[in-house]
């Protein structure tokens, strides 16, 4: 029998508006709010990833932040990942609004 993988849990706090979303979605599509979240934060692994690296450079003093120029392209590398992050969360919303709107017109329709 093969043995089960316990998974990392995390306490999350979301916005009123973002929890319905979910909550919508997750009914509609049968799927829970943590899988829904999950797979979200998956699709962001790579922007995470490449933060950890920028990080781990400061911490290993592999960047010098007295060149103002290092640090301008530092902070628009992190603001840019944060912004992407943030696009892609709007995006989410955005689709599983639509998508929640046109399933409920569906069962209507029937």
């Amino acid at each position: 029998m093969a043995k089960q993988v316990q998974k990392n849990r995390v306490h999350l706090t979301l916005d009123d508006d973002l929890y319905k979303v979910l909550t919508e979605l997750s009914a509609l599509s049968g799927k829970p709010r943590a899988t829904i979240i999950h797979d979200l934060l998956n699709d962001a692994k790579p922007h995470l990833r490449v933060s950890i690296e920028l990080l781990k450079k400061l911490k290993a003093n592999e960047l010098e932040l007295k060149d103002t120029k290092v640090k301008e392209t530092f902070l628009d590398l992190v603001s840019e990942q944060l912004e992407v992050l943030d696009n892609a969360q709007d995006d989410f919303a955005k689709l599983a609004r639509s998508t929640a709107k046109k399933l409920k017109e569906e069962i209507e329709d029937d």
